[in-house]
């Protein structure tokens, strides 16, 4: 499960294991982790390998996801307010393999993967426009990680 936080919900992306029948966002309540009984089912023909994260643009109210869990080539967008009516998709200028969880900052989407690099990827999401930002061997997390291996 992955999640993301907008207007007091956490909206949350859910998977049936390997099958990918049900792409589904759950959403519940930010303070009490309470299900609220609203959920979405989105169309499996856009998301060919499950749902394994989502994010939410609060600037411009949508929830962003992915067509592809292990190769993603495109963003995919749903209005919040508009009970996740398919808005649009934007094709990223690569490929980004594997990425395991998402979120929005400063108008830009930072993906973080579980490739070979366990890079983090800045994405604009209006452009589809992809940075690569390789983990350092010299950074705090890199050491944390590699001190669990």
């Amino acid at each position: 499960i992955s999640y993301s936080k907008a207007d007091n919900c956490i909206y949350a992306g859910l998977e049936d294991s390997k099958v990918w029948e049900y792409p589904v966002v759950a959403v519940y309540d930010a303070d009490t982790l309470k299900f609220t009984g609203r959920y979405y089912i989105l169309d499996k023909a856009l998301h060919t390998r499950g749902l394994p994260w989502v994010a939410v643009d609060n600037d411009r109210g949508l929830l962003i996801t992915l067509d592809h869990s292990k190769k993603a080539n495109k963003l995919i967008f749903y209005d919040i307010a508009d009970n996740m009516k398919y808005v649009g998709s934007v094709k990223l200028s690569e490929t980004v393999r594997s990425i395991q969880g998402a979120e929005m900052y400063g108008g830009m989407l930072y993906a973080a993967t579980n490739d070979d690099t366990q890079a983090v990827y800045k994405i604009d999401p209006k452009s589809g426009d992809v940075s690569k930002y390789p983990l350092l061997s010299s950074s705090p997390a890199y050491m944390q990680l590699s001190a669990l291996e």
